[in-house]
């Protein structure tokens, strides 16, 4: 049998050994019990240490995350805002499908508490002052753990979706007084591992017992656990399992196992049923559709998996149209543009429902905006980002769009949301740095300027985005140019001009107000001239003004 842990824990979450050595600061909380309105769950502190059951107004609540934009920031340089449209990696919006999956790991991680209640085998000779038991949970040798598949194509948020129910829980309760029982106790209501990629089933229980060890700062279970043979893991995770009350185990990325040999992937999948056989913990596996054919060897298995919850593509309906208008409120671009039943039927045709794909058009056609200058999101330029980055991913939307589930599974390979895009949005954002340069460098071209009056210009142009008056940026510019040198990173140039305009603060640091001068005599050019030359020659003040380039055609901005 494996030790109970001998430690102690303080408010601020240190762990001390027997020594009183400190040894790691972890992310525990003080149980506070609440009473629970479900009869069954009365009486059980692993229970009543939950956060409250949540109703879907409030998981949507304390899940939906938008970030901020305000006005303001649409006016500063095209650089500064391809570095907040990374912001727009943490926006979630609460579907139909996420308040389903939230409700059934709930009831998953609670009823599974019910069968391990610490107080329910010794009930008849618990002698806690003031606290008499209302009754008894008869102990029962028939498994009954709920178990839960969630598998669907890369890119829906599987991942990202168990990872904010999770959260709604703490990682690890510490329990110091119940009614008067004062055994301490840590409580895990949640494990989260994956799958290695050359997974066995030695290496996915050391997997386990290492996000233990992490948690308490220790490598304890995973040494004893990596003496032990393969046909010790089973009792030897189930002893720790027990100690630590563990509420839910998470399994992610199960479609490794098929990269192994098949009799191999056999007897992992055995170890699943064993897993929760024995432990009777409640189980979450997470895969893509790669890993399907998994659970259709044996019925069992299938059994097993009953109360999956597929993620395909979300289907273009209202509730996927909420989500994208709500994802459209996030433009930084100077002109935002309202999300039409055009503009959204286009990026669901070519994204095919995948969330991640859609969030990734929607950020890539705004970086495309900002570098062309049209600083809108069109029609004509999501269907350039598209042309562009989804060119390996065509067969893949190809098979999404004729709905062959065969030729899916195939295609998994072609995408990995964390991967895929990387390189590319890499490039983007490099080009949004390249238009504002040669934006500055044609001005200088103009006026013969060298290298330095270049590098001057974007500094001082930077420099006034700041904020600091145009006659400082210039000076400052210089300063840094001369102290550095122009072969200085840019970057670097731009940092020490504004830490000067700091370390110097003076009143022409202040943005000087530009005062527009009108003069009293008629005007010889500009919009006033226009319009009295269309009084004097009997011509409508539209065209003139059209004629002399101050309207633009009505398709300028279209597609």
């Amino acid at each position: 049998m494996v030790k109970k842990m001998q430690q102690t824990r303080n408010d601020e979450g240190i762990v001390h050994d027997r020594e009183g050595q400190t040894k790691v600061t972890f992310d525990c909380e003080k149980a506070q019990y609440s009473e629970q309105v479900i009869r069954g769950y009365q009486g059980n502190p692993l229970i009543e240490a939950l956060p409250d059951i949540l109703n879907p107004r409030q998981f949507v609540k304390l899940t939906s995350f938008s970030p901020e934009i305000r006005e303001a920031d649409r006016e500063l340089s095209a650089t500064y805002r391809a570095h907040m449209l990374d912001n727009i990696e943490d926006f979630f919006k609460p579907l139909s499908y996420h308040i389903e999956v939230e409700q059934k790991i709930s009831r998953m991680i609670r009823y599974g508490y019910i069968r391990r209640n610490p107080y329910r085998d010794n009930i008849a000779n618990m002698k806690i002052e003031g606290w008499e038991p209302k009754y008894e949970i008869k102990k029962t040798d028939s498994s009954t753990v709920a178990e839960l598949g969630i598998f669907g194509i890369s890119g829906m948020g599987k991942t990202t979706l168990v990872k904010k129910i999770l959260s709604l829980y703490p990682p690890m309760i510490l329990h110091t007084n119940y009614k008067g029982d004062k055994t301490v106790r840590y409580q895990i209501p949640w494990l989260k591992v994956e799958t290695p990629s050359k997974c066995g089933i030695k290496s996915l229980s050391l997997n386990i017992l290492k996000q233990i060890d992490d948690m308490f700062g220790e490598e304890d279970y995973y040494k004893k656990g990596n003496a032990k043979k393969e046909y010790e893991q089973m009792p030897y995770l189930k002893d720790v399992f027990d100690i630590h009350s563990v509420g839910l185990l998470v399994i992610d990325e199960i479609q490794n196992i098929r990269g192994i040999k098949s009799k191999e992937s056999d007897n992992i999948m055995k170890f699943f049923v064993e897993l929760s056989n024995v432990i009777n913990v409640p189980i979450v596996l997470i895969g893509t559709l790669k890993a399907l054919p998994l659970f259709t060897t044996e019925m069992k298995n299938c059994r097993r998996i009953a109360d999956s919850k597929p993620m395909d593509k979300s289907p273009n309906d209202d509730e996927w149209k909420a989500f994208m208008k709500a994802l459209f409120k996030l433009q930084w671009t100077k002109y935002p543009v309202e999300a039409t039943e055009e503009l959204l039927d286009l990026i669901y045709e070519e994204s095919q429902g995948i969330t991640d794909i859609a969030v990734k058009l929607f950020t890539f056609a705004q970086l495309r905006a900002m570098y062309s200058g049209t600083e809108k999101i069109t029609k004509g330029v999501i269907r350039s980002v598209a042309s562009d980055s989804l060119i390996p991913l065509q067969p893949l939307l190809e098979a999404l769009r004729r709905n062959k589930k065969p030729e899916l599974m195939k295609y998994e390979d072609l995408y990995d949301s964390s991967k895929f895009f990387k390189s590319y949005a890499e490039q983007e954002r490099n080009k949004v740095g390249t238009y504002e340069w040669n934006q500055v460098k044609d001005v200088a071209m103009e006026d013969g300027g060298s290298k330095d009056y270049y590098t001057m210009k974007v500094i001082s142009s930077f420099l006034t985005q700041m904020g600091i008056a145009e006659k400082t940026s210039v000076k400052n510019a210089k300063e840094v140019i001369r102290i550095h040198g122009v072969d200085t990173d840019i970057s670097s140039l731009k940092r020490y001009a504004f830490e000067l305009c700091i370390a110097k603060p003076t009143q022409a640091n202040k943005v000087e107000p530009k005062v527009k001068v009108i003069k009293s005599e008629t005007p010889k050019s500009g919009m006033l001239n226009v319009h009295r030359k269309s009084g004097e020659e009997d011509v409508a003040g539209y065209e003139e003004l059209k004629d002399a380039g101050y309207i633009g055609s009505k398709d300028e901005f279209n597609d």
